[in-house]
C-alpha cells in the first residue's frame, strides 16, 4: 500500500450505541492518514461494505453486543474473502478473548484502557503487515488453539458449530434470551417463516430435534448465556 494512500478503515460495533460508534469513527477520522469507510452494527452490514469499498483494516469490537458475535463475525468476514486485517477492540486482563480473538483470526489486539494514539500506531502497523499482539498472548492462544483443534477430534459437536453463520448463531442467543419466533423476527427484522428456515437449518446441523435441545447445547456450548 502507497504511503500516499488513506488506510481504509471498516467500523464494526454490535450493539445499539450508535453515540460510541460515531465516537469511535470521529476519532479515526481525526487522524491523518486513516479513512473510515464504513462503521456498521452487524454481520451482514459489514460483510456488505467490505464487498463494495475492500477495506484494508476491520476493526471489531469483540465487547460490544452479544457474545461471541465479534468473534464469529470476523469469522465471516475471512472465510468471504475479505482481505482486510482483523483488527480487535476489548478490554484489557481476559485472555479467554484475547486467545479467541487470534484464534478467529484477529492479526492486532488494541485494549479500551489504552490511548488512542496507540490505536492509531496499531491500524499504521496492522496495515502495513506487522502483528499487534505481544508475545506472551500470541504464544498462549496458539496454545489455546492447538488444545481445541484436539478437542474437536474428540467432539464432533465442536465441528458442528463451525458450520453455524453469523444469523444463525445470533438466533441461537435470542433463543437463549427465551424470545419466541415471531419476538426474533421482530428484533431481527425478519419474517416469522424466514426464522423458521433458520431454525431448520440450525436443527439439521446441529443434530438437536427441537428447540429444548437446541437451548441445552446452546448453554452447554457457550452459545448462549443463560437468563439472568
Amino acid at each position: 500500500m502507497s504511503s500516499s494512500t488513506p488506510i481504509h478503515v471498516l467500523i464494526v460495533r454490535s450493539d445499539d450505541n450508535l453515540v460510541a460508534r460515531a465516537g469511535l469513527q470521529s476519532l479515526l477520522d481525526s487522524c491523518d492518514g486513516i479513512q473510515v469507510i464504513g462503521a456498521v452494527g452487524n454481520g451482514e452490514d459489514a460483510l456488505s461494505i467490505a464487498e463494495q469499498t475492500p477495506p484494508h483494516i476491520v476493526l471489531i469490537d469483540v465487547d460490544a453486543g452479544p457474545q461471541e458475535i465479534g468473534f464469529t463475525i470476523i469469522e465471516a468476514l475471512i472465510q468471504s474473502g475479505c482481505q482486510g486485517r482483523m483488527l480487535a477492540l476489548m478490554s484489557a486482563g481476559n485472555s479467554q478473548k484475547q486467545h479467541r480473538a487470534v484464534a478467529c483470526g484477529a492479526v492486532g489486539l488494541v485494549y479500551r484502557e489504552q490511548s488512542p494514539e496507540v490505536l492509531f500506531k496499531a491500524i499504521r502497523c496492522v496495515a502495513a503487515g506487522e502483528v499487534w499482539i505481544d508475545r506472551t498472548t500470541t504464544a498462549n492462544a496458539l496454545i489455546a488453539l492447538q488444545r481445541e483443534r484436539i478437542a474437536q477430534e474428540n467432539d464432533p459437536n465442536l465441528l458442528r458449530i463451525a458450520t453455524l453463520s453469523t444469523r444463525e448463531r445470533e438466533l441461537i442467543l435470542l433463543i437463549g434470551e427465551g424470545l419466541k419466533n415471531k419476538e426474533i423476527a421482530s428484533r431481527l427484522f425478519l419474517s416469522e417463516s424466514t426464522v423458521r428456515n433458520h431454525l431448520s437449518s440450525i436443527f439439521e446441523k446441529l443434530h438437536v430435534n427441537d428447540r429444548l435441545e437446541l437451548v441445552i447445547f446452546a448453554y452447554r456450548y457457550g452459545l448462549a448465556s443463560l437468563p439472568v
